[in-house]
């Protein structure tokens, strides 16, 4: 990494500030696509540490308006291809045709979560604001169903109903969107 280090670029305040939030968008895509590579969470942590120190290295050669996930990818994928080299010794073997094929699944998986993801997004809308507000505490807010039972002042096997049934309902909504959406 030491190149990386001398070819450096001083960022403008406009450039970091610009690193910083793209970055902090496009972070849990670029954890879990090291994860699906290297699935023990220490070295992912250590992966993703060193795929944002390069990054912010070479964010002056990022074009804004590309895909910076999809370049964040890259260059954490070139990363753990040189991670498992000097693992080899450790009988840690990974070929690296098999990596790319595992690299190339994963994609494709993130390529249908986004549709899930913008399916799922135009069906909150559509439920109502009680139902969204139950749901925003339990997976935006990490609120356990009983804390949750005591913010809305329901009791907590009628807000278990609840979110099966807003689950359910959810589920088909998404199915349909994507189904209607990409023809399937």
């Amino acid at each position: 990494m030491s190149n990386i280090f001398n070819n450096r670029t001083s960022l403008t305040n406009e450039q970091s500030e610009q690193f910083i939030q793209l970055f902090m968008k496009h972070q849990r895509e670029i954890y879990a696509h090291i994860l699906i590579m290297i699935p023990n969470y220490s070295q992912a942590d250590d992966i993703l540490q060193e795929t944002a120190t390069v990054l912010w290295y070479k964010f002056a050669d990022f074009e804004i308006g590309t895909n910076f996930a999809a370049w964040g990818k890259r260059i954490a994928f070139n990363i753990v291809r040189d991670y498992f080299k000097k693992q080899r010794s450790a009988r840690q073997l990974l070929n690296e045709d098999h990596l790319k094929e595992v690299i190339d699944r994963l994609a494709n998986n993130l390529e249908h979560l986004d549709y899930r993801m913008e399916a799922l997004q135009s069906c909150m809308k559509k439920i109502s604001e009680k139902d969204r507000k139950i749901i925003q505490l339990r997976y935006e807010n990490g609120l356990s169903v009983p804390q949750i039972s005591k913010h809305v002042k329901r009791p907590i096997q009628g807000l278990y109903k609840a979110m099966a049934r807003i689950h359910e309902s959810l589920l088909v909504c998404v199915k349909k969107n994507i189904a209607s959406e990409y023809h399937l």
